[in-house]
């Protein structure tokens, strides 16, 4: 059967006129039409606000080799960063502009690199998804959800266990915040964390009982050298 289904491979791709590396190729992508409706408290003194606005994003993942990812993604945005691009925080596009072009922003673009039998550790450059552990339950402790870090990420795991339902993770994340053109002191992000996670209670690969936890630090290099990146005026934690 398994030569049988090799051979089929090999002449479906020979008579399509398709080449093979097709077939490691994943596409996806979403869209979402939204209605915006701020109002806010007397006291503010800010004025309500009705957008109507869309999000779209469409990228794929190719499988180059065994060790080998390669991710791309594009995706709407509004343009209206402190930093001259858009918003680090959002794909959302206003409906604005008397029916003007929008712009399409490189939302992601990476490889990840594991030693070929090693899958407890790889290594990701580029503008990747957030890779440092979150609760997956939309909690942004940290990080934004839609933010796309840039830099480098290096990530261990190692599973045990008699059904390998444990493991120790490790992420180390080198972050490009700002390049400067006039000197070298640009601005950077690291951040270091280290964690367990447990299935208890059932089967490993769908445990009735899921536990993780974490502790992380990161720190800045010349924050200060650089404005509020999405406009917000809420300055953060310099510190």
């Amino acid at each position: 059967r398994k030569k049988s289904d090799q051979d089929f491979t090999k002449s479906f791709f020979a008579h399509s006129g398709m080449p093979a590396w097709t077939k490691s190729v994943t596409f996806s992508g979403d869209l979402r039409l939204r209605l915006d409706d701020q109002m806010f408290e007397d006291s503010l003194d800010k004025p309500n606000r009705l957008r109507y606005r869309y999000r779209l994003r469409y990228g794929g993942v190719w499988t180059a080799q065994d060790w080998v990812t390669i991710g791309f993604r594009l995706g709407s945005g509004d343009f209206r960063s402190a930093l001259g691009d858009g918003n680090p925080n959002s794909n959302n596009q206003t409906m604005t502009h008397a029916f003007s072009k929008k712009p399409l922003y490189i939302d992601a673009a990476y490889v990840t690199l594991k030693p070929p039998g090693q899958d407890w550790i790889s290594v990701t450059g580029g503008k990747m998804n957030n890779l440092i552990w979150q609760p997956n339950f939309i909690s942004p402790v940290v990080y934004d959800p839609d933010l796309t870090p840039e830099g480098a990420v290096e990530q261990l795991n190692f599973k045990f266990g008699d059904n390998k339902q444990y493991s120790l993770f490790a992420n180390a994340a080198e972050m490009v915040l700002d390049e400067f053109s006039g000197d070298k002191n640009d601005t950077y992000m690291y951040d270091g964390q280290i964690g367990f996670t447990g299935n208890f209670m059932g089967d490993a690969k769908a445990p009735k009982l899921k536990a993780t936890v974490a502790g992380g630090y990161f720190q800045t290099q010349n924050l200060g050298h650089m404005p509020v990146a999405d406009n917000s005026g809420n300055t953060g934690n310099a510190v």
